[in-house]
This record gives C-alpha cells, structure tokens and sequence, in this order.
C-alpha cells in the first residue's frame, strides 16, 4: 500500500470512530474521541506525554505545595491528598484512569461516593469531594 492510500484509509478509520461515537451518544470533543480512538489501537504513547495517572499525580503533589505554602492545616492537606488517592484508586479499579479528567467519569466517580457514604461503607469526616480537588488541579469537574 502506498502513502496516499494508507492516509486515505486513516482518516477513513478517523471517521467512522467518530460517526460510531456520535451514534452512540458521545458527546465528547472531537479530539477526545480520537484520542481515545486511537489508544485503543494499542499504540505506543508518544514520548514525553503523560497518562492522566501520572497528571494526576504530579498535579496532587504540585497543588498540596501551593496549600502547604498558603498555610492549610495538615489535616486539610491530608483530606484533599485522600480525596485524590480515593478518586485515582477508584479510577483504577474501574478501568477509568485514563478518563479521569471527563466530567462525566467524575459524576460517576460521585455517584458512587455518594452511595457508599449512604449505605455507610465508608467513613470520612467530612469528606472532600474529589471533583473539588480535580477541579483545583486543571481538570474538568
């Protein structure tokens, strides 16, 4: 196959991800979705760019410095840094860390929350909302 007919076929494949999307119900930008497209391709990830694991990690550290250095308490530091924690590990294992920058899979992430705090699973006081913390790092609760 030469050049021209590979990109033809690309964005071909570009397309119809994006068309299947949008019959689905994907209301998400249109990059996102071929990002996301294309990672499901099992690709390689391009040098130098992080996951949203690592983001959000860094982002966490980067923003309990900025607390830290305004004078928060340590045990605000500690809610927010558990509220992070708890929203990355839920990530985890719901198979969502690579969306965990969506405001949809931060509903979701509520939702969750939200439920277990009402079914008593889980014991925080007061609890930080996770969004809060995402939204303070950049992301897009």
């Amino acid at each position: 196959m030469n050049a021209d007919t590979c990109d033809r076929a690309a964005l071909a494949a570009l397309e119809a991800a994006l068309t299947d999307a949008r019959r689905a119900g994907d209301e998400r930008q249109p990059f996102v979705l071929l990002a996301d497209a294309l990672a499901g391709l099992g690709g390689a990830r391009s040098p130098g760019r992080p996951g949203a694991e690592a983001m959000l990690v860094r982002g966490r550290e980067d923003w309990l410095r900025r607390l830290r250095s305004a004078g928060r308490s340590e045990s605000s530091l500690r809610a927010y840094r558990n509220a992070v924690d708890d929203l990355l590990a839920w990530g985890r294992s719901a198979g969502r860390v690579g969306s965990l920058f969506e405001e949809r899979t931060v509903v979701e992430y509520l939702d969750g929350y939200r439920r277990a705090l009402r079914a008593g699973a889980r014991d925080l006081s007061p609890p930080v909302p996770a969004a809060a913390a995402l939204h303070a790092l950049g992301g897009a609760a």
